[in-house]
């Protein structure tokens, strides 16, 4: 199957669409119950890609994704209680996140089965 250019533009600018749209919920007066239950919906959806990817393609039983999360969350409501902005915060956490599961991969990916589950 061959892509085209002129198909993948088109998908592009259905994400900047969406992109903006969502961007501009907060603005237009969405209600918030309906923004927070867009962020846990797209917070789970990550979450079930995630466990997708390590448990379903590669065969790994992986407990770190949701300390990942979590480590991530954690570090941006330390940052917003100090006074940074959200989303300076969001992507401190992001960052964060990202070199605790670099550093902890080199002897994880080592590991083999229910080991494996049990290092992350």
């Amino acid at each position: 199957m061959k892509i085209t250019i002129s198909r993948l533009r088109g998908g592009y600018t259905l994400i900047i669409i969406i992109a903006v749209v969502l961007a501009l919920f907060p603005v237009i007066g969405v209600p918030r119950e309906w923004l927070l239950y867009l962020f846990l919906f797209l917070i789970y959806l990550a979450m079930a890609n995630m466990w997708n990817l390590l448990a379903g393609y590669s065969g790994l039983i992986c407990l770190a994704p949701a300390a990942f999360i979590g480590l991530a969350a954690y570090i941006m409501i330390i940052m917003t209680w100090v006074g940074i902005p959200v989303y300076l915060g969001l992507i401190a956490g992001g960052v964060v996140a990202a070199l605790f599961a670099a550093i902890i991969s080199y002897p994880v990916f080592r590991l083999r089965g229910i080991y494996f589950a049990i290092g992350t």
